[in-house]
């Protein structure tokens, strides 16, 4: 018998007796607002276990993602990118809005003039380290349209996947409840 091999360039195994369609590979897609609807309680649960390990490393929990329900993730004016595993489960998104918009309507300044403001950008913690939020910027990176990010400069996981993907350095903003100094981070095509 054969021994095939397998994408990883490693040999695997052939079992005559059982066939087993391979995983289907994770994909990264927009979603409608429809799609939103139906998997709200699914973003909110990934995006509550995300923000809790983000409360960790800041260490303390006023972050207002944590407080947010359903009807906040279902809000028409954000745009959402969702990481899907091969069974259809939410791995991670990305939310994103208007930026003059979402700002005013978060009560922030924003002084980057990019079109589009990053919300959210969240991994379920299972996923952590498997390359699901770089597959979402890129495929929000793919739309060619300016982004901006607003985080803490006590996030630095954040902070260097945001350089890892081509994002600079932009306005320091004042603290926001509790989380520290602020910082915009934008991304140009």
């Amino acid at each position: 018998m054969n021994a095939p091999v397998a994408a990883t360039g490693v040999l695997a195994p052939v079992s005559s007796s059982v066939d087993v369609a391979p995983a289907e590979a994770p994909r990264t897609t927009r979603f409608t607002p429809a799609e939103v609807a139906a998997h709200a309680s699914e973003l909110l649960r990934v995006q509550h276990a995300a923000f809790r390990v983000e409360a960790e490393i800041l260490g303390h929990d006023d972050i207002p993602y944590l407080r947010e329900t359903e009807e906040d993730i279902v809000d028409p004016a954000l745009v959402w990118f969702v990481d899907l595993g091969g069974a259809g489960e939410v791995r991670g998104a990305i939310a994103l809005t208007d930026t003059a918009a979402g700002a005013a309507a978060r009560g922030r300044s924003v002084r980057s003039r990019a079109p589009w403001l990053i919300t959210r950008v969240m991994v379920d913690p299972a996923f952590h380290r498997r390359g699901v939020a770089g597959r979402l910027l890129e495929q929000v990176q793919a739309k060619g349209e300016g982004l901006v990010v607003v985080t803490s400069e006590e996030n630095p996981p954040g902070i260097r996947m945001y350089r890892k993907h081509g994002f600079t350095r932009g306005a320091d903003l004042p603290a926001d409840s509790g989380i520290g100094p602020l910082v915009e981070y934008e991304w140009r095509p």
